[in-house]
């Protein structure tokens, strides 16, 4: 028996078809990442509970899902791997039949938003539904729901997250840039910036299906996710000559003040193609992201350069 239950999840109100014959409880159903298989019979009896809550209690079905985002924060917090629950999010996502497919791709970049915009942005844009064939710019999006953004760190932070799904997602990359620092926020090879009158992300779909992008900002996480309705192809990102750059230090004479310098790095980025039997067909350059070192300052009798 098929059940249908509204499931709030990423700031969208979708509709939850369950059907407990064809749920797995080891894939399907757990307990923020933890494995059926191998737990414990009280914790194998605690998801068995919960699966039929999920089918059974509206409430749960979000409290669920904000669960497992507060396990996520706290994790992100503690510089803990993330994808158990990461993979638990996707299928309590998968079992919305607003999706009505699966997930490609899905990030989750913890930020505290001094600026408050990015819980109105995500809002605001949760959804985006990319024809074949369409492509995505994110500052037209915006100003196609009345947001002016000013250029600051949260609209970098929303940039990068979209350019890691559709980087992850298989979309093609028409315009992208980065800044002259890789921020905290962001890993090597994934960041984006944009700058209002000046550069943009601009992504486009060249599937066969229609591409989604849901995304929402709770309790200082930003989570991202692309899903398509029938995904033939699945892909793989690879870095090559990834390398840190060591600063030099500069010695300088008179009222310089001495500072601290930080490594530069250095990757380039291709994306394989996999097909159903997970054989690559594709491999292409996506592009070479190369950082500048800050060079450290010491104050010293004459001015110079010196390798450190």
């Amino acid at each position: 028996m098929r059940l249908k239950k509204a499931l709030s999840a990423v700031a969208v109100c979708t509709c939850l078809s369950l059907s407990i014959s064809t749920i797995g409880m080891a894939d399907k159903v757990g307990n923020g990442g933890a494995n059926y298989d191998t737990a414990s019979p009280e914790v194998k009896k605690k998801m068995e509970e919960n699966s039929k809550r999920l089918q059974e209690v509206d409430a749960f079905q979000l409290s669920e899902f904000k669960r497992t985002q507060d396990v996520i924060s706290g994790l992100l917090a503690e510089g803990t791997d993330i994808r158990e629950q990461e993979d638990y999010l996707r299928n309590l996502l998968e079992l919305s039949a607003a999706f009505n497919g699966k997930l490609v791709a899905q990030t989750a970049i913890a930020y505290v938003d001094q600026a408050r915009v990015l819980e109105n942005w995500t809002k605001q844009l949760n959804g985006t539904e990319l024809a074949p064939g369409q492509a995505f710019s994110l500052l037209g999006a915006m100003k196609n729901k009345q947001l002016q953004p000013d250029k600051s760190e949260s609209l970098d932070v929303l940039a990068t997250g979209l350019y890691t799904v559709a980087l992850d997602g298989g979309l093609d990359i028409v315009e992208r840039f980065t800044g002259r620092t890789l921020p905290s926020y962001a890993v090597l090879g994934y960041e984006a910036k944009v700058v209002p009158g000046e550069t943009d992300l601009v992504l486009r779909n060249s599937a066969k299906e229609p591409v989604k992008l849901y995304m929402e900002y709770y309790d200082g996480v930003l989570y991202m996710y692309a899903a398509s309705h029938d995904p033939v192809d699945t892909y793989r990102i690879v870095k090559e000559d990834q390398e840190s750059i060591m600063p030099r230090t500069i010695i300088q004479t008179g009222s310089a003040q001495a500072t601290e310098g930080s490594p530069g790095a250095f990757v380039r980025i291709y994306r394989e193609t996999l097909n159903a039997k997970h054989e690559v067909v594709k491999k292409e350059w996506i592009s070479e992201d190369y950082y500048a070192p800050v060079h450290r300052i010491a104050v010293g009798a004459e001015t110079s350069v010196v390798a450190k």
